[in-house]
C-alpha cells in the first residue's frame, strides 16, 4: 500500500537514482488484511472459497484475476525496504493515514 500523494516521489526515485532492476515499492509500514480494509472504512465479508467463485463478477462484485484467491488465502508481505535503502525515497504518509485516505467520502 503507498499513498497516492507519495506515488509521484517513489517514482522519481526511480528514476533519477540510476538504480536498475525490479524492486517492490511500498509506503511505510505493514499490517494484516483484516486492520488494513478496516482502516480502510470498509468490512471484511467472510466467505467459503466456492462461493467466493461463483459471486465473483456477479451482483456488482468485482471480477478477479487468476491467482486473487490464493492470495488471499496465503497472506504475504511485501518488503520495500531494498527500494529505500537503494533510492533514498521516504514516504512522507504513514500507513495509517494512507488507509485512512481510501475511505469513501
Amino acid at each position: 500500500v503507498i499513498h497516492e500523494d507519495d506515488l509521484p516521489a517513489a517514482i522519481g526515485c526511480a528514476l533519477f537514482s540510476g538504480v536498475r532492476g525490479v524492486f517492490n515499492v511500498t509506503g511505510a509500514g505493514e499490517v494484516p488484511l483484516g486492520v488494513a480494509i478496516s482502516e480502510a472504512g470498509s468490512r471484511a465479508v467472510r466467505l467459503p472459497e466456492l462461493a467466493f467463485s461463483v459471486l465473483a463478477g456477479r451482483f456488482g462484485l468485482p471480477k478477479y484475476a487468476d491467482g486473487a484467491v490464493d492470495f488471499l488465502k496465503h497472506p504475504c508481505l511485501i518488503d520495500g525496504s531494498h527500494f529505500r535503502e537503494t533510492t533514498g525515497y521516504e514516504p512522507a504518509h504513514g500507513l495509517r493515514d494512507t488507509l485512512r485516505s481510501m475511505r469513501r467520502r
